[in-house]
Parts: C-alpha cells; sequence; structure tokens
C-alpha cells in the first residue's frame, strides 16, 4: 500500500539437496513473515476490507497519478494517513547496497570487507572444538568453545554482528564479547557467547551444548535465522559418515593456515 522493495526469483530445486532446501527454508521464513496477522501490518483481503480500502483512497487504478488519490503513496505533504486506522506501523530493514565502482566512484578500501549478505556458515570441526581434553584426575575440563578462525569472521563480519553487536570486556583490555547470542540447537534454544581478544587469534563461540552437540571431523553449519524467529542462528553438527556430512563438507572449501580447518560460507 506504500513504498515497497520489489524482487523476483526463477530457481529450480533439488529438495533432497541441503543447500537446495536451505534457499526453501529462507524464502519461507521471509513470506511468512510478511504473512503474520500478528503484527497487525498485513490483513486477509475479503470483500469487507476491499471496501474500507477503496473508500480511504488506496486502491487507486495504476493509471491515476498516485499524488492525488488518498496518499496510496508515502510523502511528507502533512495528509492524514488513511490507511493509519487500518494497518499497524511496522519497521522493515532497507534494501542491501549494491556498490558501484566506476570512474565516479572509489572501490572500498581492501582492509574494509563488506557484507555480502550470506545465508550460512560451515566449518569442519577438530579435536579442539569437540574434544574433551585430559581426563585424568586433576585435570580441568577443556573450556566449552569453538573456535573459528578469524580469517572466516572477517570474511563475512557482518554475519556474526561484528564488530557493531559486540562490547569490550571491562575486566580483560581489549577483548570484546556478544553475549548471550540466541541459536536453536535441535529443538532447543541456547545463549552462546561469541569472543575474540587481540591476542588469540581465533573467534570463539561459548557454549557446553553446541560444543558437546560435535565430533572431531563433523560439520557445524551455522544459518541466519529469518524474520519473525524467536532466535538469531540456527546451528547443527553434520556427523561424519552420514549422507550429507559430503554435500556440507564440499561447502568448506576455505583453508585455513597452519590448520587442517576448513570453512565456507553459501
Amino acid at each position: 500500500m506504500f513504498t515497497n522493495y520489489e524482487a523476483a526469483l526463477h530457481v529450480s530445486l533439488r529438495l533432497a539437496d541441503p543447500r537446495d532446501a536451505s534457499v526453501l527454508r529462507s524464502i519461507e521464513r521471509t513470506l511468512d513473515a510478511w504473512a503474520d496477522l500478528s503484527t497487525g501490518a498485513a490483513l486477509v483481503l475479503d470483500h469487507a476490507l476491499l471496501a474500507r480500502l477503496i473508500a480511504s483512497g488506496l486502491t487507486p487504478s495504476e493509471t491515476a497519478d498516485p499524488s492525488a488519490s488518498g496518499g496510496a503513496k508515502g510523502d511528507d505533504s502533512g495528509r492524514t494517513d488513511p490507511a493509519g486506522s487500518l494497518f499497524a506501523a511496522r519497521t522493515e530493514p532497507g534494501p542491501p547496497a549494491v556498490p558501484v565502482h566506476g570512474r565516479d566512484q572509489e572501490a572500498p578500501p581492501a582492509d574494509k570487507p563488506t557484507s555480502v549478505g550470506r545465508l550460512g556458515f560451515v566449518m569442519t570441526l577438530q579435536q579442539t572444538d569437540a574434544g574433551v581434553g585430559q581426563t585424568s584426575t586433576g585435570t580441568s575440563r577443556r573450556s566449552p568453545e569453538i573456535f573459528v578462525p578469524l580469517a572466516a569472521r572477517d570474511d563475512d563480519p557482518a554475519f556474526w554482528g561484528w564488530p557493531e553487536a559486540f562490547t569490550e570486556d571491562p575486566d580483560k583490555p581489549g577483548k570484546r564479547d556478544r553475549r548471550e547470542v540466541r541459536m536453536r540447537l535441535g529443538d532447543e534454544v541456547v545463549l552462546v557467547s561469541m569472543m575474540t581478544w587481540p591476542d588469540r587469534h581465533d573467534f570463539r563461540l561459548r557454549n557446553e551444548k553446541l560444543r558437546s552437540a560435535g565430533r572431531p571431523g563433523d560439520v557445524l553449519r551455522i544459518e541466519k535465522a529469518g524474520p519473525g524467529a524467536d532466535h538469531e542462528y540456527a546451528a547443527e553438527v553434520i556427523r561424519q559418515g552420514t549422507s550429507r556430512h559430503a554435500a556440507h563438507l564440499d561447502r568448506c572449501r576455505q583453508v585455513v593456515r597452519n590448520s587442517e580447518k576448513k570453512y565456507g560460507y553459501y
């Protein structure tokens, strides 16, 4: 009824492929959020609602001048918004910026990576991520942390909310944390702390259930949740030896220096 973003997609999906299935889930989550009647921003179109829209001047013909109607398009002319009694207010994020590099616009500096709007992250788990450490009497259990390479974080910092969503630890100068990140793991939402130190060359995810879910050789998949979800990310461990493992392992194409760990985004 107002300004809007439009998009079209024509794609053939093989739902037996986990990558294709994740694309469909992302689209469905977005459409479900837009059609959520509980927000008040979406209404079921029936004869009664159509009559109200017509009476409010919100359904001009496409050949008519929108500015001559009852204000179907947003403006700042001071007119009373006729849709105010029908629809609830709702804030939506703006469309992603599309960089245009040419003679009149400089490319962004190479040391300032920008997000490319990826949906998911995959990474192979090593002994440091999934092992329990020493188990002999008197030794301490390894901290419940999964180690993400700094190179992986910096390949798409916006995927992790870095650095805007992180705050400095008052007890350790230079250490920055993003605490209590809601992450769905199976049927449960767990709280994961993301952290990094200037003197540690890694980016860590701390949660006992998340770390205990995997074993060395498995693939960890973390995917952004759609609008309206009760969590920010969905996490899954793809077991080594299962039919899905090979497909997810194929996504882990970025190698890590001095390590057998690999990762990738999609």
